[in-house]
């Protein structure tokens, strides 16, 4: 076996100076890449809301914001401490809505007509496994799909995949959506 000398090591990194720098370069370009990517992804989690129409946000959007972005609704209901503004969703009897809490969007509900929001399989592949399943207006036809890290609930048949309804709101744990939305139940009504 032949012995290395130090001088032997220094005679070889002179001769081949350009193609280690090279590597060590592409070596911190890939780690560099790396680092960004995962930081990228934990600031977007950390965004939390997911912007609908002309990046109307629930929790952050106001409602002059709201009427700049998307007009005069087409029609206006209060109740409750809270306003709700309806637009035209594409079919005259199932407009969108967007509920308005001292003058800022609290959620909006967004009906699906067709395929234009594609189908709920897109939406386990983006955010992953739902925390949640729960039952509301559309049975078990449609129940909705709850992610509270990004206040996202998919109503969506879990046969086919077809969307009919999708909710945004400020991230929230289940119970105290729940809380704030009674109509939604954990468990399907098992009467008629």
């Amino acid at each position: 076996m032949s012995k290395y000398t130090l001088t032997d090591i220094a005679k070889a990194v002179r001769s081949e100076w350009f193609l280690i720098t090279s590597i060590i370069v592409a070596i911190g370009i890939v780690l560099l890449s790396f680092i960004g990517l995962n930081i990228g992804k934990k600031s977007g989690e950390q965004e939390g809301s997911i912007a609908w129409k002309n990046n109307i946000i629930a929790g952050e959007t106001t409602k002059d914001k709201l009427i700049k972005s998307l007009g005069q609704p087409l029609k206006i209901e209060a109740a409750d401490n809270q306003v709700s503004y309806f637009y035209d969703s594409g079919n005259k009897y199932r407009p969108h809505e967007v509920e308005l809490s001292e003058d800022q969007v609290n959620l909006i509900k967004e009906q699906v007509v067709g395929d234009e929001r594609g189908k709920l399989s897109y939406y386990l592949q983006k955010y992953g496994e739902p925390q949640a399943t729960v039952y509301g207006r559309h049975g078990d036809f449609a129940p909705g799909h709850f992610w509270q890290a990004v206040g996202l609930l998919v109503f969506a048949n879990t046969n086919d995949g077809t969307i009919v309804e999708i909710w945004y709101f400020q991230p929230q744990d289940l119970q105290n959506f729940l809380g704030r939305h009674p109509e939604l139940k954990l468990q399907e009504d098992q009467g008629f």
